[in-house]
């Protein structure tokens, strides 16, 4: 039995408990609405049958899927961008890029570093690289977003479900965006940090120049005017609209009246400003920031085809159409207002309902539905309570009618009999003892009680039956009334109570009740904002907010003097601009993060507990927290360390130096890799950056040169110097920036010869306000994005607001109140009676069958019960994750150290003899240098995903079964595995390109080769003269494809590698499967470890060598991978370089987690033996005596007033009617 009356005492009791002044509350009200709750199940429902129940039954109707987990790609339909117009256009074709392409043509007019033909390729392969990657992030993007899981237990509704998923859809468009943007901007970072140099030289200059009869090699930033006075030293956004320039030479005849050259040299004039199309210091920044304007011109394009008639690659240029200009916005984007969006104008999202329904496949649906006065529930209320009160007044009122008109008759009788006697005193006597005791006459009222009289049977034998069955009928109905009302009273009834318009207060108020599970509140909004709830206000570190990442400092340790290259002044040019794009990013990195993170939306049918909120919040900030610093850090790791295995050159001349070749006259540039003194008490014991370039360093400090010596003055505490600015800045920490003496010292050496003097003030140390320690590495401070605290907050209010929920519902079980029994006493006397009226007579009879007389009347008794099913009892049913992974390592330790030996050169320089494009000898140390490389970050990358995976929560609001958990479980980490891997590949790939794409210069003349070109020299007023330098592309002749391949035009250019004798010029060995190519991370990604696998191979190797190593001892075992010696490692890496994936899962740790109080089980059951009884006698009795009253009335109704109708119709209907026919008479 569900509803009653009594939920207004329990509302009136929920009111005054509210208030501490007993006082009435405004907000809520709470109803209570006699109600009858019926529960139906619906087996095998079609997609039509749930949409009428859904409409029909939208808060009640539960279907349980038998699918769980459905993945996107089963309902998602189609999900596909159209790209920006340019990344199908004429401007990214090959065609075009030969087109513009003047690299071949030695002139020096097409080659100033900002003329349109100089930088024209590298712009446009640039650009066509960016809709590749953009279109394969969105790919790889994609296949994670279509693995993505939709959890549902239950079937959704569509309205919930089309809002969940294009949410996700839009949480998906900003996410990837987003991040491809931060990893742009991660990778611009480590480019510019580094100081890389491009081969465009539109960064660094790269210049020789003579002075004092010394030969000084040296890189200048570009500061030209052109770049409007920026420098790119500093910044890689320094930039200038490219134009076609006509350069001018002394000797020549046709120079214009205002050029007055003063050297052999002189620079160009610009003819032709390229509108829109920008040269800068980085080629990616360059492009960015350019907005195509000529593009959209078709008169700008033809005055600049008149330019480049003398093109090596001539085309039609009639067949190039100008891109259309857009409509939708009042000026061009730029190329990073489109990349922002992924260079994507529209996407298109096609979801099927149906797909998911079909998927998520439930067997049966339930729905309960509430009714005030059902039918059927009237007509049975109404039959029990009127054959209760009508039996009731039958048995009571007779018996009491007669005894009070019997007490009035024999009271009267006793009067006049009184007077008589009064009157005469001779005929007194003592009154009947036994007609005034009213005990007496109570006894004798029982023993002559008879509910069984019947007029036609007055016999002694009949009276004394009507009595005995009247004694069994009292004895049963006390033992059966006693029973029931015992039971009754001790049975629990379902009570609901709906709370209208719920306050916060009124909410927290019902939560902390016993009744707090059963409490629901639908939201009004079910998608919410994490901001709406959820906020961050990080404090950084008080380096970022510093004078010493300013341009004051900088001025201050700039010098008028020359200094040492690994000078502390000549480092902090670089080191403390780099610790100040570090806070930048950092910032930017959050702002993005939370721009993603902001947008979520927190998914709720109903509103969430507050601890179950609390708990969920808190997982899901601490997760953000985790995912924004890994995977900026992975990011920031993979960069890296892919340029120091690409050996790609800083300008600071950190890791490599370069110079002419002293063994032989070629005009060809030879790199060196610099040395370090790790310890300074041991100077004997050096490093080199070419064998160790990410852990070769040593102490910053002031220098003197002393009659051409050089002199240590001073050793700042805590700052290193190494082979990458980056590396150097991580491994240093701040503790002289906190000493106010350090900073003294500093000063005392140098603010005589700084371009600006600055007594600074060190930064203050408090340990309460910082987590850092004065000699925390920076690395650390970075690993936290220099971040002292989070200052995150959560607002269950906001949720609550947000939520927004109109009702609340909960139920409760109460012990059977006194109107519930009395109801249920009504309901039992009129059937019981009925009963028993039947059946005790003819039991009597049959009992005393031997007794009666010879004379008896026979007596048929017919009765009918009305069976109802009985309604359903409906009730609800109320688990963590270890996974261990193991990945494989190759032994590369006798490898690294393989090159030439070094011979030592002028001006204390190392060089080295000149190489052959395809020396293995040359690239051994770096080759295996990238395999551990790709060894450690893949260890990182598993290391760092597997701990935002740990640490995301596996939220279930109730346990689930182990079937269950194992298929979700399984799924979680196939799709974290192919996930990881998929990221990194593509970060890796991403890397690669834009490293050609920037066309970055390899210390290892792997992708070009400088050159001098004496005759390309300009005066100055210091030096004799100056080289200037041009470079050429390597060409490889591929093996693979037997074609050759130009570094200018493909990143993936190789050749097979050959081992030659130590002058470099006989060929030695061969060796299967190992390439070298224009950059040393992509080669190896081609190359396969089959002469590694094979011991008569590597003993070859290891012999031509020259190595002191036994081959059966580090040969590989082919038995121990689960690759083909012949798989690329890019297959290998493609996998994290895993074996095999370990995974354990627990459900016994899960259910341990969950720590389960209490478990309801959920069944549809029919009603107890005792309810079907209970309910059977109460209809029983009402039925009979409804029946007794509509019966005789509808007997009447039909003798009386409708056969006599049907009978008058019918004789009208056959009535014969006489006529009158004319009879003709006979005249």
């Amino acid at each position: 039995m569900v509803g009653s009356v009594k939920e207004q005492y329990q509302k009136l009791q929920l009111i005054r408990k509210s208030g501490a002044k007993r006082r009435r509350l405004k907000e809520p009200t709470y109803i209570h609405i006699p109600h009858v709750t019926k529960t139906v199940v619906v087996q095998e429902p079609s997609i039509s049958v749930y949409n009428t129940l859904q409409q029909s039954y939208p808060d009640t109707l539960v279907c349980k899927c038998q699918q769980a987990l459905v993945s996107y790609q089963k309902f998602i339909l189609s999900f596909e961008p159209t790209f920006n117009q340019i990344c199908s256009s004429d401007f990214i074709t090959n065609d075009w890029l030969n087109y513009v392409n003047y690299r071949s043509l030695p002139d020096i007019k097409y080659h100033l570093f900002y003329d349109f033909r100089h930088s024209a390729y590298s712009f446009f392969n640039m650009l066509n690289l960016l809709c590749q990657l953009v279109s394969s992030t969105i790919d790889d993007e994609l296949i994670k977003f279509y693995s993505t899981s939709l959890v549902t237990e239950y079937v959704i509704s569509r309205t919930a479900w089309n809002a969940i998923i294009n949410a996700s859809s839009d949480q998906f468009l900003i996410t990837i965006a987003n991040t491809f943007v931060t990893l742009l901007n991660s990778l611009k970072t480590t480019i510019q940090g580094n100081n890389i140099v491009n081969r465009l030289q539109t960064n660094w200059q790269i210049v020789t120049f003579e002075s004092s009869g010394r030969l000084i090699n040296l890189l200048s930033p570009r500061i030209s005017s052109v770049y409007g006075g920026c420098s790119c030293m500093s910044n890689s956004r320094c930039k200038t609209t490219t134009g076609i320039y006509q350069v001018y030479r002394s000797n020549m005849t046709d120079i214009p009246e205002y050029w007055e050259p003063s050297g052999k040299l002189i620079p160009g004039h610009r003819e032709f400003e390229v509108e829109g199309i920008n040269v800068g210091c980085l080629i990616l920044d360059a492009v960015l920031q350019s907005n195509l304007s000529c593009l959209y011109n078709a008169s700008c394009l033809t005055q600049l085809y008149s330019y480049l008639h003398d093109s090596p690659y001539p085309m039609a240029t009639g067949n190039i159409t100008a891109l259309n200009i857009p409509s939708s916005s009042p000026s061009l984007p730029t190329v990073e207002e489109l990349v922002d969006h992924l260079m994507v104008d529209e996407w298109h999202l096609a979801l099927s309902f149906e797909s998911y329904f079909k998927e998520c496949n439930p067997r049966s649906c339930i729905y309960t539905y509430t009714r005030q006065f059902d039918t059927i529930y009237i007509i049975k209320t109404t039959s029990v309570f009127l054959g209760g009160i009508v039996t009731i007044f039958l048995l009571a009122i007779l018996p009491v009618v007669t005894f009070l008109r019997k007490s009035m008759t024999t009271s009267q009788a006793m009067r006049s009999r009184i007077a008589t006697i009064a009157n005469n005193d001779s005929e007194r006597r003592p009154l009947d003892k036994e007609r005034t005791n009213p005990i007496i006459r109570a006894k004798r009222f029982i023993i002559n009680l008879n509910f069984f009289k019947d007029p036609e049977q007055e016999t002694v034998w009949h009276f004394d039956n009507q009595r005995l069955s009247t004694r069994i009928f009292l004895v049963s109905m006390i033992m059966v009334l006693s029973f029931l009302i015992l039971f009754t009273s001790l049975s629990y009834t379902t009570q609901t109570v709906i709370v209208n318009q719920p306050s916060i207060d009124v909410y927290s108020r019902l939560e902390t009740q016993s009744y707090a599970k059963t409490l629901i509140c639908p939201c009004t909004s079910i998608l919410n904002d994490y901001k709406s709830f959820m906020s961050f206000r990080p404090i950084f570190h008080q380096l970022c907010s510093s004078i010493f990442i300013t341009q004051r400092w900088i001025d201050y340790l700039n010098s008028t003097v020359n200094v040492y290259i690994k000078d502390f002044r000549a480092n902090g040019l670089a080191f403390f601009p780099l610790l100040g794009v570090f806070c930048n990013l950092s910032l930017e990195i959050i702002n993005t993060e939370l721009l993603n993170f902001n947008s979520t939306k927190y998914a709720t049918k109903s509103l969430q507990s507050r601890a179950l909120f609390q708990s969920e919040a808190q997982q899901i900030t601490s997760l953000f927290q985790q995912t924004a610093r890994s995977s900026f850090l992975l990011q920031l790791a993979i960069f890296q360390q892919t340029m120091s295995s690409n050996a790609l050159f800083s300008a600071w001349l950190t890791n490599y130096f370069y110079g002419l070749s002293n063994v032989t006259n070629s005009l060809n540039f030879i790199f060196h890799p610099s040395f370090y003194i790790p310890d300074q008490n041991d100077p004997d014991t050096t490093c080199s950056c070419k064998f160790t370039p990410n852990t070769c360093d040593q102490s910053s400090g002031i220098y003197n040169f002393v009659q051409g010596r050089r002199i240590l003055l001073y050793n700042v505490p805590g700052f290193r110097i190494g082979c990458s600015i980056i590396e150097e800045m991580f491994s240093s920490s701040l503790e002289c920036l906190f000493q106010q003496p350090c900073l003294d010292t500093i000063y005392g050496f140098i603010s005589s010869s700084s371009v600006g003097p600055l007594n600074a003030t060190a930064m203050i140390y408090n340990s309460t306000q910082s987590r850092y320690n004065v000699t925390t590495k920076i690395h650390d401070i970075v690993n936290n994005l220099m971040i002292e605290e989070w200052n995150n907050q959560t607002s269950f209010d906001s949720y609550f607001k947000q939520c927004n929920p109109k009702i609340c519902t909960y139920t409760y079980d109460k012990q059977a109140d006194m109107r519930y029994i009395i109801e249920t006493i009504f309901g039992l006397i009129g059937g019981l009676t009925t009963i028993f009226r039947i059946l005790l007579p003819p039991l009597v009879k049959y009992v005393r069958r031997k007794k009666r007389p010879p004379i008896h009347f026979e007596q048929e008794n017919e009765y009918n019960i009305y069976c109802y099913n009985q309604q359903p009892q409906h009730s609800s049913i109320q688990l963590t994750l270890p996974t261990v992974s193991t990945i494989s390592s190759m032994p590369i330790s006798p490898w690294v150290t393989v090159d030439y030996p070094s011979v030592k050169g002028t001006y204390g320089f190392f060089t080295y003899v000149d190489t052959n494009v395809d020396d293995f000898r040359n690239i051994a140390s770096p080759f295996f240098q990238v395999i551990n490389d790709f060894c450690q970050l893949s260890v990182q990358t598993i290391n760092t995903k597997l701990l935002t995976f740990k640490s995301t929560a596996f939220i279930t609001p109730n346990l689930i079964f182990k079937q269950q958990f194992n298929v979700q479980i399984n799924q979680f980490i196939t799709q974290f595995i192919e996930n990881t891997a998929r990221s990194f590949t593509s970060t890796l790939l991403l890397n690669n390109n834009m490293t050609h794409g920037n066309m970055l210069m390899s210390a290892l003349s792997t992708d070009s080769i400088l050159t001098q070109f004496p005759e390309y020299t300009y005066e100055t007023l210091y030096y004799d003269y100056v080289y200037a330098y041009d470079r050429q592309d390597q060409i490889y002749n591929s093996s693979i494809t037997g074609v050759k391949c130009d570094c200018q035009q493909a990143a993936w250019c190789v050749q097979q590698a050959i081992v030659y004798d130590i002058r470099a010029k006989t060929a030695l060995f061969r060796i299967p499967g190992v390439y070298v190519g224009c950059y040393m991370v992509a080669a190896v990604l081609r190359s396969d470890l089959r002469c590694f696998f094979d011991v008569e191979c590597l003993k070859e190797l290891s012999d031509n060598l020259d190595l002191n190593v036994h081959a059966s001892s580090i040969v590989l075992d082919p038995n121990s991978t689960r690759y083909q010696s012949t798989s690329p490692l890019l297959e290998i890496v493609s996998n994290l370089m895993v074996e095999i994936w370990d995974n354990q899962t627990s459900y016994e740790s899960y259910f341990n987690q969950c720590e389960p109080t209490s478990c309801i089980a959920t069944y549809i059951a029919r009603g107890s033996l005792i309810y079907i009884i209970t309910e059977v006698i109460g209809l029983i009795g009402g039925l009979t005596k409804v029946y007794k009253f509509i019966v005789p009335l509808m007997v009447t109704v039909i003798l009386q007033f409708l056969i006599p109708t049907i009978r008058r119709r019918f004789i009208n209907g056959n009535r014969i009617i006489p006529f009158e026919r004319n009879v003709p008479t006979i005249p």
